[in-house]
């Protein structure tokens, strides 16, 4: 179903087309290990063929080579064609360890393992153990990788935490701040409205008082004149 989902995109842009035939290419890889683990070797082998024909006429990466040899090995294993899975595993190393910026510790110590059973299950006892070793090596180094990949998630997650938890103080703290400066503007409002009051009173006094002076002063006139 996957495959379908996949031949049914048309991108045009070369990044995403480019991601498509990643996926696609791991999809059938997938596949092709699902047929052998379910004993279904002729399926097996006619999707290894239809992958290694893609191999020859198209430009895949060391990882990906390397992932397709490896799942070689694996059905010439379960076939009993050990020489020929030797061949494969041992490819499949050599092409790992060419990236040596991005070793994959992980697949490179599963291969190392296959190799060393299909060596065993061949007669090369030395060998086998050697590659037992190796196995065990590049298992300690995937688990320090996942381990710091572990660790740095978890750092990851504390350091969101922590933002969210700065994020929230500082966010009370503005709402804090906007509280206070609301609450300052209401009391000068107040104390401005009162002011204000203030003043008209004093002005109305100030005119209630003049007027009854000059009430006071025409008054004493006319008690004078009468």
């Amino acid at each position: 179903n996957a495959l379908k989902y996949t031949s049914k995109f048309d991108l045009q842009n070369p990044t995403e087309t480019k991601l498509l035939k990643t996926i696609e290419f791991e999809e059938k890889l997938n596949l092709c290990e699902l047929f052998i683990s379910s004993r279904n070797y002729q399926e097996a082998l006619v999707c290894l063929l239809k992958i290694e024909n893609y191999i020859q006429n198209n430009k895949v990466s060391q990882s990906q080579k390397s992932y397709f040899n490896y799942i070689y090995g694996i059905y010439f294993s379960h076939n009993q064609l050990f020489n020929n899975a030797n061949s494969k595993f041992s490819k499949a190393i050599r092409l790992l360890e060419k990236n040596e910026g991005n070793i994959d510790f992980k697949l490179l110590s599963e291969v190392h393992k296959q190799l060393s059973l299909s060596l065993a299950n061949s007669g090369n006892s030395d060998d086998a153990y050697l590659n037992l070793l190796k196995h065990n090596s590049y298992k300690s180094n995937f688990l320090n990788e996942e381990k710091v990949r572990q660790n740095l998630i978890l750092k990851s997650k504390f350091h969101i935490e922590d933002y969210k938890n700065n994020a929230k103080k500082a966010n009370s703290d503005r709402l804090l701040q906007l509280e206070i400066a609301n609450k300052t503007k209401r009391i000068n409002l107040i104390v401005i409205m009162a002011l204000l009051l203030l003043l008209v009173s004093v002005v109305v006094i100030f005119i209630g008082y003049t007027t009854k002076r000059k009430l006071n002063s025409k008054l004493a006139l006319q008690n004078k004149q009468l």
